[in-house]
C-alpha cells in the first residue's frame, strides 16, 4: 500500500475542517501553490509551519 504525500496534514485538515485555500491565504501564497507544494512530502520545518497555521486558523473559529 502506498502512502500519500503529506498524509498526516490531509488527516489534520480534514479533522479540524480546514480547508487548504484557508492554509493558503494565511501563508500568503496561492491555493493552488500550496496544493503543487503538497504532492511531495513536506520538510519537517514547512510541516511545522503548517500544523502552526492549522492551530491558529483553528483557534479563530473558536473565538467566533
Amino acid at each position: 500500500m502506498t502512502t500519500t504525500a503529506n498524509e498526516e496534514i490531509r488527516k489534520l485538515l480534514k479533522k479540524e475542517k480546514v480547508h487548504a485555500w484557508q492554509v493558503a491565504d494565511a501563508l500568503e501564497i496561492h491555493e493552488n501553490t500550496f496544493c503543487k507544494r503538497m504532492r511531495k512530502e513536506l520538510s519537517e520545518e514547512e510541516k511545522n509551519v503548517v500544523y502552526e497555521v492549522i492551530q491558529q486558523l483553528k483557534e479563530k473559529r473558536k473565538d467566533k
